[in-house]
């Protein structure tokens, strides 16, 4: 892997961790729990709310695997002026 991918997938590592981390802090540091984080969203559509991250989650995924594995980091320039570190 090199340098340009490995630096958007650290990026991308420590930008998870903060934000799986700032939702275990928002869960412990709540004495409502997890219903606090909603925001006022009103609990009937919260299931569509939840499915609409999974479907988000799984295509940011592919997009960072694209980036990681498919696209050569070296060649890539993105429209017509921007280079792979546009990314991070």
């Amino acid at each position: 892997m090199n340098r340009r991918k490995l630096v958007l997938l650290l990026i991308n590592i420590l930008g998870g961790i903060l934000v799986i981390g700032s939702y275990i802090y928002g869960l412990n540091a709540q004495s409502a729990g997890a219903a606090v984080l909603w925001g006022g969203v009103p609990q009937n559509i919260q299931p569509i709310y939840a499915v609409s991250m999974i479907i988000s989650a799984i295509g940011y995924f592919a997009f960072i695997y694209y980036l990681l594995v498919r696209v050569d980091s070296a060649e890539a320039v993105i429209a017509g002026k921007f280079k792979y570190t546009l990314f991070y």
